[in-house]
């Protein structure tokens, strides 16, 4: 059965609702998209010179009975030569058991008996019956069923993934609109990140802290740094990374390193915290741990603010993201990584550009990029590893010989 009614009026439409309500009980999947898109044709209203004009649109509908002759197994197949967008997504196929194509084709009388010869004194109908197609093989309709099965499985899958992206909009939209109401009023924030000993991560080498407010229209805000704090802790000035850490301790790019007791930076990180409304960081739980089994303890951690977890959210990434990599997608300068004071810096300069919700777009595909590149990035260096020790493998076996 296809058909593709031009609708002149909602009256006319709505004699179509009892079929698309059969249509929509046989195609699960389909219960999901938007009211009015499948399979009921419908009418867009426009004007010109005045007067109201109708644009009249609609999607045909294809189903053949499959029947195996040896089985008598049945198969309901809905194909069409063009195929049809529906809410971004492309059908080639569509796919019913038995049981509703049974009720389709009583449905489908029905209504051409009672409504057809109504219609068509308003719009020009084109009515197909429903056929059927007759199978000797039975790895014919053994493969036919395993292509529906596929079909349909990517159909799933590309709903899934469509209302995936949706409720991502919703999250990054509610998550951004909570931000800027919590942020309104030109709160003051702390930047803070630690360095820990690459041998023994219960040390504490060295603490960064940034305090820095935000000035005017958060969608563009004006950004005013207050202190720019790198401490390296005393008890622990002999040990240093290198060996699986950069060590980056002697270059702090914002000013002079303060060396002092830890007990002494605690007691000037808690003034700093008194200060800010909100704290935050970059993958932040674990220098929350860390500070609270050193002794430094965060009163209200609902104040605390995560980079990681706010990237991942407003750029919709599956995955977590570097501090570097972040950098690289929003085009911020950076130099000297793995240095508390400057990471502490480089996670506030993240922070202000999340903040940017008309550039997150650009950075998300910035982002794709630099992953893309890492992949085949990683793959060469493997195809190279393989090579090398086939061409070892070869060298030896010909050394046997």
């Amino acid at each position: 059965m296809s058909f593709s009614p031009s609708i002149v009026d909602s009256a006319i439409a709505s004699r179509f609702y009892g079929l698309r309500q059969t249509v929509l009980a046989k195609f699960p999947f389909l219960r999901r998209m938007e009211e009015g898109h499948f399979p009921l044709p419908h009418v867009h209203r426009t004007w010109g010179r005045g007067q109201p004009k109708e644009k009249r649109e609609s999607f045909d509908i294809a189903l053949k009975e499959a029947v195996l002759r040896c089985c008598g197994a049945e198969l309901f197949i809905g194909s069409r030569p063009e195929p049809v967008t529906l809410n971004g997504l492309v059908f080639k196929d569509l796919f019913v058991n038995s049981t509703a194509f049974a009720s389709m084709k009583e449905t489908a009388e029905a209504f051409a008996a009672g409504e057809v010869a109504t219609i068509q004194s308003a719009a020009e109908e084109d009515w197909h019956e429903l056929t059927r197609a007759e199978y000797e093989d039975v790895k014919d309709i053994t493969q036919l069923l395993r292509d529906v099965s596929k079909h349909n499985k990517k159909v799933r899958d590309k709903l899934k993934s469509q209302e995936r992206a949706e409720e991502a909009t919703k999250r990054q939209t509610a998550l951004m609109a909570n931000l800027r109401s919590k942020l309104e009023g030109g709160s003051k924030l702390l930047s803070i990140d630690v360095e820990a000993w690459e041998r023994d991560q219960s040390k504490m080498l060295e603490i960064g802290a940034v305090l820095f407010e935000l000035k005017g229209d958060l969608a563009v805000p004006e950004l005013n740094i207050l202190s720019c704090k790198h401490f390296v802790v005393r008890e622990n000035a002999f040990r240093r990374n290198g060996r699986y850490v950069p060590d980056r301790r002697d270059h702090f790019n914002f000013g002079m390193s303060e060396i002092a007791g830890q007990a002494t930076i605690f007691s000037q990180l808690s003034d700093l915290v008194s200060r800010a409304g909100f704290v935050l960081g970059h993958n932040f739980k674990s220098d929350v741990d860390f500070l609270k089994n050193s002794g430094f303890t965060f009163d209200d951690l609902s104040k605390v603010l995560d980079t990681e977890g706010l990237s991942r959210q407003l750029l919709q990434m599956r995955e977590s993201t570097s501090v570097e990599n972040l950098l690289s997608a929003m085009d911020i300068e950076y130099n000297n990584l793995h240095n508390a004071g400057n990471d502490a810096f480089y996670t506030m300069k993240i922070f202000y550009h999340l903040l940017k919700e008309e550039d997150l777009q650009k950075y998300r595909s910035k982002l794709d990029h630099i992953r893309t590149k890492r992949i085949v990035r990683r793959a060469k260096h493997k195809l190279l590893v393989r090579a090398k020790a086939l061409a070892a493998e070869n060298s030896k076996l010909a050394k046997q010989r």
